[in-house]
């Protein structure tokens, strides 16, 4: 199981983070997370879009970056892969979640 953030940051953009995270990808009882970051100044759904770019970024088949697969399990270790565009991963992603954030230093 994942950690959540217990506290979330007021947004101001004076400040860089790296944001952690996790895309959830479901499909009846075959699941997939994906461990991802995004450093900068942004907060809320903005992070989430970049999250969920970067996960499909790292499921990516092609050079052209339009088709993905991922490697799905049940909780019994039953595997399956699940293959399409983005559209298609956009309807079996069941959660977004932040479960860290580092201030990154000033020079």
């Amino acid at each position: 199981m994942m950690d959540i953030i217990a506290n979330y940051p007021e947004p101001d953009g004076s400040i860089n983070n790296q944001h952690y995270g996790v895309v959830v990808f479901q499909l009846d009882e075959y699941r997939a997370e994906i461990k991802v970051s995004v450093g900068g100044n942004c907060y809320g759904w903005d992070i989430f879009d970049a999250f969920f770019s970067d996960a499909l970024d790292k499921c990516a088949t092609d050079e052209s970056g339009e088709y993905f697969s991922i490697q799905m399990k049940t909780p019994e270790g039953k595997e399956t892969s699940f293959e399409g565009e983005e559209r298609d991963f956009g309807k079996i992603c069941v959660g977004i979640f932040i479960t860290r954030i580092v201030p990154e230093k000033h020079a």
